[in-house]
């Protein structure tokens, strides 16, 4: 858990050997939910159900 200004944050960084594939920001702030894409620098509204499947996926383990 992490803070972006006051609201709460949920930070999501994916690896593929080494190299960073994405780097996220999960952002619950009192007007909604929101995605940060910390590569491309770009903010957008998701939804609960978004979010639950991106980090579903997110945590899933690629051997």
């Amino acid at each position: 858990m992490t803070y972006y200004s006051q609201s709460e944050a949920i930070r999501m960084t994916t690896f593929s050997n080494r190299e960073l594939v994405e780097d996220r920001l999960f952002i619950d702030s009192p007007s909604g939910l929101y995605e940060f894409d910390r590569q491309r620098e770009q903010i957008r509204s998701i939804n609960g159900a978004y979010l639950k499947s991106h980090l579903i996926r997110g945590l899933k383990v690629r051997v």
